[in-house]
């Protein structure tokens, strides 16, 4: 699947160019004050907790532990995004 996004608009366009639910969704989101972290091993184990979950909630088989490690180790450019609310 390829998505392309025209960022030629700025940011204002952008927005304006989302359907008013998206919009409302991504401001509920800020509204919860997340914190990101970025980074490779030393987040694997949070994000791969919340990989499984998701994947299980939608009835979709989760590739193992190993395999992100692996991927790790593969790219070493790779990182992982981990997004925190409330701790």
């Amino acid at each position: 699947v390829t998505s392309l996004l025209d960022l030629r608009q700025g940011e204002q366009g952008v927005w304006l160019g989302m359907d008013r639910k998206r919009r409302k969704q991504i401001e509920k989101g800020r509204l919860l004050g997340p914190e990101f972290q970025v980074g490779r091993e030393e987040l694997l184990e949070d994000f791969y907790q919340v990989f499984v979950e998701t994947q299980t909630r939608l009835g979709t088989p989760a590739h193992s532990r190993v395999w992100f490690e692996k991927i790790l180790r593969y790219h070493p450019e790779g990182r992982l995004l981990v997004a925190r609310v409330s701790g």
